[in-house]
């Protein structure tokens, strides 16, 4: 449940994301940044320590296809894939995007658009590196 009120005066560059403005997140960041470093991801991206990459949209035909997960949106929750994703896709399919999606365990997949799933994140394990992963995801 929102807990805040925002006017549309106080909307930022287009941002109709509710989480952007939650306010007890900025209280939690400047609680932590007396005992932490913090550093903005654009900075660590900018300053080669990390880098950002996008998932693929494979075609509902794909679907079903195999065993190897599809990971969509709503497979992630509680800082995890779910041991079961909706959608399998075949070795072929996987093969096809392996490659570039790179995919490796300590990878952390992000939630970068749609509705209340954004910033949803997960960490892939060594269990579920196996795996295709949405447009809708960004890997880091």
């Amino acid at each position: 449940m929102i807990a805040f009120w925002k006017s549309s005066g106080e909307i930022l560059d287009r941002v109709y994301i509710p989480k952007f403005y939650d306010p007890t997140i900025k209280s939690d960041l400047l609680s932590l940044a007396k005992t932490h470093t913090l550093i903005k991801i654009g900075e660590m991206i900018k300053e080669g320590h990390l880098s950002v990459s996008t998932g693929n949209e494979i075609g509902k035909m794909a679907y079903g296809t195999g065993e190897i997960p599809f990971v969509r949106t709503s497979d992630i929750s509680n800082w995890e894939i779910k041991s079961v994703p909706k959608q399998g896709v075949s070795e072929r399919v996987f093969s096809e995007y392996s490659e570039k999606q790179d995919v490796r365990a300590g990878d952390i997949l992000l939630v970068r658009d749609g509705t209340y799933l954004i910033g949803t994140n997960c960490f892939v394990s060594t269990v579920d590196k196996k795996l295709v992963y949405q447009s809708h995801i960004l890997k880091f």
